[in-house]
């Protein structure tokens, strides 16, 4: 009981900060970093060991700024390392989980997770709707990624349900009436797919509907919005660091969750940029004292900017292009990565890399590194699959390719939409 009256009361002061000034974000943030180094630096192994936290006084932080003076540390820097050195091991864990990257960018690494209020960060664009401190922890929602879990608020159903078990999937869905859906836009539109085929048109009606973990193109948002008759709030997280922000009801950028995050934007050498400059994005998360990241570097790329938003807001905005989707939409034709792959399968002797890009809603391009060139009969093989995926109408140009440009994350974009430039992204 006394727990709970913590969480409660600890939920009402972020609440409180999200909705001041900059000058009282600030000095939040300044308060809780200079913990969090004299912290780091007395019990985590590999901090004692950083020069620049042996020798740094927590006073020499006297403004938010000032942040700059401490390192920009990397995936690298933690998969290096035994999980002994990154640790506070003077911490009991008990009841805390460990965490994981995924390791889409390398090998992942094992961590301990901070004390994040998980249903606060994560549905906090509720507050902004009217709903009270109070009623967020009683809130039923669904989660469609990974495990099965069910309890009075909260239904979990992997992902792969919706293929493997349609029906008993939406039946679930549509039986425990969710005020929110919450899943990756890909899973999003395959629920929207699944719902088409099996005729529950009507039978999903969530109020609102949280997107996290992929970028969320513009086209994507409309589909998923018309099939299930709801807003969409794109959510933007790591692993390491949590819930790093979300959107308000203008879908202008992500509002940072800036009570237990400071996010900052630099150029490739780490000079820290201007309002609005576009860079790496990098995150401190102010609630971790188990693994601290101080300065980390996500391997995404965005702009951050301070100006007050239209719904009221002067917490900072954070537009993420960093992550890629992993479907193409051509017309009422969603295709997802999975489905290209297979396709090209039988392919995969002559096939290094490969990137498919919609050029309009009636031209996709194959852009393939290869061992050797593409034969005639091999060109109209792919045009042939591809086009019972995309559509009649959809032209497919098969070309071999010395190179293909990587994202500024390092990352090969499979699949990319080149027919619409987002605004803000």
């Amino acid at each position: 009981m006394f727990k709970h009256f913590l969480h409660k009361l600890k939920s009402a002061r972020y609440y409180a900060i999200h909705q001041s000034s900059r000058r009282s974000i600030e000095d939040w943030q300044l308060e809780r970093l200079r913990t969090l180094v004299t912290h780091a630096s007395k019990h985590i192994p590999f901090y004692k060991d950083l020069s620049t936290y042996a020798h740094l006084r927590p006073e020499s932080l006297k403004k938010i700024g000032d942040i700059t003076q401490l390192p920009i540390l990397t995936k690298d820097t933690f998969r290096n390392r035994p999980f002994e050195e990154y640790i506070d091991s003077s911490r009991t864990y008990r009841g805390i989980p460990l965490g994981a990257t995924s390791g889409t960018t390398g090998k992942p690494f094992v961590f301990v997770g901070g004390t994040n209020l998980l249903n606060f960060q994560r549905f906090r664009f509720l507050l902004w709707q009217g709903i009270t401190l109070h009623n967020l922890s009683k809130i039923k929602y669904v989660y469609l990624n990974k495990a099965t879990i069910a309890n009075p608020y909260r239904l979990s159903i992997p992902g792969m349900n919706l293929s493997a078990y349609a029906e008993r999937t939406l039946n679930s869905i549509e039986n425990f009436r969710p005020l929110i859906i919450e899943s990756m836009p890909t899973i999003l539109l395959r629920l929207v797919e699944v719902m088409k085929a099996t005729g529950h048109m009507t039978g999903v009606r969530p109020t609102y509907i949280v997107s996290f973990g992929e970028m969320l193109s513009p086209h994507a948002r409309r589909i998923i919005e018309a099939a299930l008759g709801a807003k969409v709030y794109d959510r933007y997280g790591i692993d390491e660091a949590g819930v790093i922000g979300i959107e308000c009801a203008f879908h202008d950028g992500f509002h940072i969750n800036v009570e237990s995050i400071i996010a900052e934007v630099v150029s490739e050498d780490g000079t820290p940029l201007a309002d609005g400059g576009y860079g790496k994005i990098l995150v401190t998360d102010l609630n971790n004292f188990h693994t601290p990241f101080i300065r980390y570097d996500t391997g995404d790329y965005g702009k951050l900017l301070w100006k007050k938003c239209r719904c009221g807001l002067e917490s900072p905005r954070l537009w993420v292009q960093g992550r890629y989707s992993a479907y193409l939409v051509f017309g009422q034709n969603i295709i997802h990565h999975e489905e290209f792959s297979f396709l090209l399968t039988d392919f995969s002797d002559q096939i290094i890399q490969y990137q498919i890009a919609k050029l309009s809603d009636a031209l996709m391009e194959v852009r393939l590194i290869a061992t050797r060139d593409v034969t005639a009969a091999e060109r109209e093989e792919i045009q042939s699959r591809l086009g019972k995926l995309a559509g009649e109408k959809v032209e497919i140009r098969v070309r071999r390719v010395e190179s293909i440009p990587s994202m500024e994350s390092g990352k090969l974009q499979t699949l990319i939409d080149e027919s619409v430039s987002p605004e803000g992204r």
